[in-house]
């Protein structure tokens, strides 16, 4: 996961990710890196449209979104 953050960060690209909140639901999020620690993500969210605070303990599964199609 360090990898796709800082990758992220440095290119501006847009992240997917699974994402289970503290209640238990899971959703689906496109965010834009701010920044990040060890515990904490600050991102834009696409579906809420708003800076949030993702736990990294909390992601199920991340990826880059693909922009070709």
């Amino acid at each position: 996961m360090q990898t796709i953050l800082e990758n992220s960060c440095v290119k501006r690209q847009k992240l997917c990710m699974i994402y289970k909140s503290e209640s238990g639901n899971f959703t689906k999020r496109v965010v834009l890196i701010q920044t990040y620690d060890d515990r904490l993500i600050n991102a834009w969210c696409f579906k809420s449209q708003a800076y949030r605070r993702f736990l990294r303990k909390n992601i199920l599964a991340i990826e880059p979104v693909n922009t070709y199609g």
